[in-house]
């Protein structure tokens, strides 16, 4: 009874530790302060996007694309900013995708969250990092994987849930069907390969970043792996109670089993 009580024991301080996980991948949701941001984070996302799509219309480098950003000011205002971006007609074209496109209220509290400093002026270099094509890897998604640039030439690595990647390539069309490959790099040991976007069934094994996505992928994530630990958890008490109880009744044993339950 006591190895049965300390294995029980184990799988509730792992219950517990995957109730703390779930804790602190929910804290961005947590305060007003923090879904402010994680809201402004995403309008600002949709924005950057279209421009993104914008500059790839019209080939241009992130640097030209910056310039005509800003027009004839020596950095991004939050007027030129606003104005710019309501007008493009990408960003219209990503609502399928994105989600309803920000109004002219939205997109100021974009730049709020674009403008770091507070001074009402964005500089290039601020702009142009955020410009870069980011991906997370969908959790759970066990088919995500690094892989290396020509089919059959081996995996290079699997992918951790959530992990940041960075698009080295223009990516495909959007709605383009699943099994097309990316290159990427993986922001946390800069290993370079190719992820599959989508699995044949069209399960999505890669998808677009926002702190907003990523962050509900992540709380989706540790609820799943709580639920997991608590099925595992019961289920092992209660059946290692009923044996207990079948084997000894009510002997010391068997009360024993009843102290798994507490």
């Amino acid at each position: 009874a006591k190895t049965i009580q300390k294995v029980a024991n184990s799988k509730v301080d792992d219950l517990e530790a995957k109730v703390s996980a779930l804790g602190t991948s929910s804290t961005p949701l947590m305060t007003e302060a923090a879904k402010s941001e994680l809201v402004a984070s995403g309008h600002l996302v949709k924005a950057l996007r279209a421009i993104s799509r914008h500059a790839m219309r019209r080939a241009l480098g992130k640097e030209a694309m910056f310039d005509e950003l800003r027009g004839d000011e020596p950095s991004l205002s939050q007027a030129r900013f606003v104005s710019f971006v309501a007008g493009l007609p990408e960003l219209a074209r990503a609502a399928a995708e994105d989600g309803p496109q920000p109004t002219e209220a939205q997109l100021r509290v974009a730049y709020a969250s674009l403008d770091t400093v507070g001074g009402g002026q964005v500089a290039a270099p601020q702009l142009l990092e955020l410009l870069r094509d980011r991906r997370f890897a969908v959790a759970p998604a066990p088919g995500a994987s690094l892989s290396a640039a020509r089919e059959g030439d081996g995996l290079v690595r699997l992918l951790a849930p959530g992990e940041l990647l960075e698009a080295l390539e223009a990516a495909p069309p959007d709605g383009t069907a699943g099994g097309v490959r990316l290159r990427v790099r993986a922001e946390k040991d800069n290993a370079v390969g190719f992820v599959t976007l989508s699995s044949s069934s069209g399960e999505a094994l890669v998808e677009l970043y926002s702190p907003l996505a990523a962050c509900l992928q992540m709380v989706g994530a540790a609820m799943e792996a709580v639920a997991e630990a608590i099925k595992d958890t019961m289920g092992f008490i209660i059946e290692k109670q009923a044996e207990l109880k079948a084997e000894r009744g009510s002997g010391a044993l068997g009360e024993g089993g009843g102290d798994l339950a507490k």
